[in-house]
């Protein structure tokens, strides 16, 4: 692994265990890494969800020899395309723990066209995912913290079970201006443990098991 990226999320794998219920937002390099290690223990007990608007695409193009069939020998790997929240738990323009963000337009659009409807249901998919899996996480790596991370983490906390591994990249304000957020949240809570946190990067990563 050579790239600065690559490097953060070798961070993740030492905590990826078999038969574990992995649940990713932002589908791309980590998921071709984590797919690697799991693809070692060929456990069918393994679930691991990737969510992304479009997933299959940038899954592809992390598989630098384009041999997308490879995806076929992944028979653990689900991927979901849409949104990873509700439009309720979106942190809105007027509330406290509001932040602009680059990728304001992507919602606001959707939004302004009426179709709301995006984001819920069907498509609020980390809940839809646990409920279909029936069981708590074991592993959630948000990758799309510039975009909803605040919101995802008021998700996920509950739905990921004691002792389960909530991942960050993203962290480092200005660039991720919302992944920082979730960061002080984690470090003040006594509910979970911060095991590693990168910030000799340039784009940051935190990884914490929960305690409670």
């Amino acid at each position: 692994m050579g790239s600065p990226i690559e490097k953060d999320l070798e961070s993740l794998l030492k905590y990826i265990k078999p038969s574990m219920f992995i649940v990713e937002t932002g589908t791309g390099v980590s998921t071709k890494i984590i797919c690697k290690k799991l693809s070692k223990y060929n456990n069918k007990d393994t679930n691991f969800s990737s969510i992304d608007y479009v997933p299959t695409e940038h899954f592809d193009k992390s598989i630098h020899n384009h041999h997308k069939n490879l995806r076929l020998n992944y028979n653990f790997l689900n991927l979901y395309s849409g949104w990873s929240i509700s439009y309720n738990d979106i942190i809105k323009k007027g509330e406290d723990l509001f932040v602009e963000s680059r990728y304001k337009d992507v919602i606001d659009g959707e939004i302004a066209k009426g179709n709301r409807n995006l984001m819920t249901g069907e498509v609020d998919l980390i809940r839809k995912i646990v409920k279909k899996e029936n069981r708590k996480i074991d592993f959630f790596f948000c990758d799309t913290g510039e975009y909803c991370g605040i919101a995802e983490w008021r998700v996920a906390n509950p739905l990921i079970k004691k002792g389960g591994i909530f991942a960050i990249h993203d962290i480092l304000h200005p660039k991720s201006i919302k992944g920082f957020q979730v960061v002080k949240m984690i470090e003040k809570s006594e509910n979970w443990k911060v095991l590693e946190k990168r910030i000799d990067s340039p784009q940051g990563l935190l990884i914490a098991r929960k305690n409670k």
